[in-house]
């Protein structure tokens, strides 16, 4: 059985069915693919009907896991690149910055590419001069990321806060790595674990300029990964049961659950794979609850998604971005990156933006009047790319539970893992420590495998036909050149 039918859970129950196991997928919900599923339609005023995700998803150039998985299930064609990306400024108009590209076409050596972004003119002249008198201090902390070794140094980043870490920073230096926060893990730098910033900005910054672009999924999450699941999963004999919350789990003789309306009904082996909040209210058996008495759970926060279509283009300018000090946390152009947006955006001339808000403008938006948060979001809008001025057809609101995982301290080093030590119960999610330093997507991804390939060796299954686990592609050479530099030799 697998508890929970999101993108680990769909990943382990697949690779399950690759291993010849019979899987029974329990999903609570009313469709499978957790934070990358549907969560309704939006129609606009000439009847167009847009089936609706949490928000649109990166695909970045390290999930090397994820990518794998979508080969296999012949949807590789499905990633539209995104090679630029912008940072909108606040001010009166806002000012849009086209640094993404500044960094890809910059020739400054790795790892200096992102200087070029922090070096951009009309940002240095924000920064005034008693704020280039902080700059020294700066640079010093920012060299601590290069030198960060995952492998090592995780446990003592993870205590540090990333707002104890900007202290210091010249204030338009902290609101860009704060708008960098925000858009990269839902919540305020006061909220986010230090190890996680470095973590992040490593596998999909820092280290290699190729990194800093991703790829989104044509047909979104649904059309391109979830839907490709379900069909992989049930067409190799497995069964996905929609609807079925799972309450309790006890472990003698054999895995067994309970539902919400009955049980108990028994299996050779369980994968959990659920959100935090829902694990929290699993009654799991006491063997289970003492291996997993010293883990750090991670809460849950919530977000805010607005949507706008408009019946004219913003013009030329990166389809996608991150916003600092501003009503929103980032932006997308979806007719840029999604298929049936661009399809309805060419019939009308127009352009569909959606924006996220994450952290304290999320909570405060949650209290907001839909109409006046569209209003609020269309005035930006409206100021960043002028040509939008009078455009706007339809908005959209959107409130996301307050399930996404914080990665505040302590969690990265102290998360359960996938192996419980139980040889019939594997956990699974992108909140559950992965074998590999990766985040988010490809974190769901990498421990529905490992969970897959745990179950499969106590089991019996074929074991060679689960993919293997693929890391981060490995440092470049410079890296123990500058954590030499930077800390001195190790002892």
């Amino acid at each position: 059985m697998v508890i929970g039918a999101g993108l680990a859970g769909l990943t382990a129950a697949w690779a399950l069915t690759r291993a010849g196991i019979g899987v029974d997928v329990y999903e609570s919900g009313p469709a499978a693919g957790g934070r990358c599923g549907p969560t309704g339609t939006a129609s606009t005023p000439d009847g167009s009907t847009f089936v609706l995700e949490h928000g649109l998803h990166g695909v970045w150039r390290q999930y090397r896991n994820l990518r794998g998985v979508l080969s296999a299930l012949g949807r590789g064609g499905d990633l539209v690149p995104v090679d630029d990306q912008g940072v909108i400024l606040p001010g009166d108009p806002p000012e849009l910055l086209d640094l993404g590209r500044r960094v890809q076409e910059t020739r400054l050596p790795d790892p200096l590419g992102l200087l070029a972004m922090y070096s951009h003119p009309r940002l240095l002249r924000r920064l005034g001069r008693s704020a280039l008198r902080q700059l020294p201090r700066s640079v010093r902390r920012g060299l601590e990321l290069l030198s960060f070794d995952p492998s090592q140094d995780l446990a003592q980043a993870d205590r540090e806060t990333v707002a104890s870490f900007l202290e210091d920073w010249p204030p338009p230096l902290r609101q860009l790595l704060a708008a960098t926060t925000h858009s990269a893990f839902f919540a305020e730098p006061r909220e986010v674990s230090l190890a996680a910033l470095f973590l992040g900005l490593q596998l999909y910054a820092a280290l290699d300029r190729r990194d800093s672009t991703f790829h989104t999924l044509r047909e979104g999450c649904v059309g391109s990964l979830i839907q490709p699941l379900v069909a992989a999963l049930t067409a190799a004999g497995g069964r996905l049961h929609l609807g079925r919350r799972v309450t309790g789990l006890r472990l003698n003789p054999r895995p067994s659950v309970r539902w919400h309306d009955g049980g108990p009904e028994e299996a050779d082996g369980v994968i959990i794979a659920v959100d935090p909040i829902a694990f929290q209210n699993l009654d799991l058996d006491p063997a289970l609850q003492a291996r997993l008495a010293a883990a750090e759970i991670p809460r849950g926060v919530g977000s805010v998604v607005v949507r706008l279509w408009f019946d004219r283009s913003p013009g030329r300018g990166p389809p996608a971005g991150v916003a600092a000090g501003l009503p929103v946390s980032n932006y997308f152009w979806l007719d840029q990156l999604q298929e049936d947006y661009r399809r309805w955006a060419a019939a009308r001339g127009g352009a569909v933006l959606e924006c996220h808000l994450y952290g304290d403008t999320a909570r405060s938006a949650v209290n907001t009047d839909p109409a006046a948060l569209i209003q609020t979001v269309t005035t930006l809008a409206e100021a960043t790319w002028p040509a939008l001025r009078g455009g706007r057809v339809h908005g959209h609101v959107q409130q996301n539970a307050p399930i996404h995982p914080i990665f505040s301290p302590g969690i990265l080093s102290g998360a359960p893992k996938v192996d419980t030590n139980l040889a019939r119960v594997a956990l699974c999610g992108d909140w559950i420590q992965s074998p590999t330093p990766v985040l988010y997507m490809e974190r769901a991804c990498t421990t529905g495998l490992e969970a897959a390939r745990h179950l499969t060796h106590h089991l019996g299954g074929e074991i060679t036909r689960i993919p293997k686990l693929l890391p981060p592609f490995p440092p470049r050479p410079w890296v123990p050149w500058v954590q030499r530099g930077v800390r001195g030799p190790r002892r």
